[in-house]
């Protein structure tokens, strides 16, 4: 257990970024409306824009998740967590899970633009 806490303490930065993702376009329509409002008034042009930047913010996520899963033990001395010592299917499976996670918080972004 200790273990999966100081990888998720390693991935703090992705994490909060991606929930920043996540719930930037439902505060834009709920709670911060008046703060944000007009923020996702856009052209077809300008929507596009901002889906290509939402695409990068989630694959720069997912890329330094997948480094901090294959080489936290080597630049930090972290152990694997016992699950994953095994076999290296536990590292890819913590990977597609955090690539879908950071799928669905730039889903959940342009869900509202």
């Amino acid at each position: 257990m200790f273990t999966v806490l100081q990888y998720l303490y390693l991935l703090r930065f992705p994490l909060l970024s991606a929930g920043a993702l996540a719930l930037f376009g439902p505060a834009a329509t709920g709670a911060a409306a008046s703060l944000l409002s007009g923020m996702f008034d856009l052209t077809w042009r300008q929507t596009l824009a901002v889906a290509y930047f939402a695409a990068w913010v989630a694959s720069t996520c997912f890329f330094s998740t997948q480094l901090v899963l294959l080489y936290a033990r080597i630049r930090v001395g972290l152990e694997l967590p016992p699950s994953w010592k095994k076999t290296c299917v536990g590292v890819q499976r913590a990977t597609a899970a955090f690539c879908l996670l950071y799928a669905a918080a730039a889903g959940l972004f342009l869900r509202y633009l």
